[in-house]
């Protein structure tokens, strides 16, 4: 996806203008995670005391549950072209104002959402890699669902600075909904 829009820090509240294509795809992304973020919860309020004794699938939650977050907070940075220029100008960005301020609240992250939402697409991917790698013996009969090839194929493509960051994230997404399905307490 094109970064079309002008340069954040230049243009004033009453400058900005909405990004009708991405918004869309953004308020479907957001919901199908909350989704995905409720049925965890509800996973884990219902099966607290059965996950205690169990350490694969309180791993298997605790990491899906990152991966979640880390989706969640990626699908509002996703609306960026991610090359080299501009991702090295937002991780400055970023740590300038970590050893300056020592914190990074949301607008931060936007500012440098060339790196901030790299970062975030790639600890959900280290994540789910991880998880399909250790925790597949949970549920053998989805090793080839097309989510979780997909998910093979960015492994091996990598996430490149140019990958498209809303294909990335579509695809985790729907990775991260059938390792969901993992959880199943016996």
């Amino acid at each position: 996806m094109s970064d079309q829009r002008p340069n954040r820090d230049s243009m004033s509240d009453k400058e900005k203008e909405l990004n009708i294509e991405h918004a869309d795809w953004l308020l479907e992304a957001r919901a199908k995670n909350q989704k995905l973020l409720l049925d965890l919860y509800k996973f884990g309020q219902k099966n607290s005391k059965a996950l205690e004794p169990d350490p694969d699938r309180r791993s298997l939650f605790a990491l899906l549950t990152g991966a979640a977050f880390s989706l969640w907070r990626a699908a509002f940075l996703s609306d960026t072209e991610r090359s080299w220029g501009k991702t090295f100008n937002g991780v400055k960005y970023l740590l300038v104002t970590l050893i300056e301020d020592n914190a990074v609240p949301y607008s931060v992250d936007r500012k440098s959402q060339e790196w901030t939402g790299g970062y975030y697409l790639n600890n959900a991917t280290f994540r789910l890699l991880w998880v399909r790698g250790n925790f597949q013996h949970l549920a053998p009969s989805t090793k080839d669902h097309p989510a979780l090839i997909a998910l093979d194929g960015l492994d091996k493509a990598g996430i490149e600075l140019n990958t498209d960051s809303t294909k990335a994230w579509d695809i985790l997404n729907d990775a991260l909904g059938v390792m969901a399905g993992w959880l199943k307490v016996p």
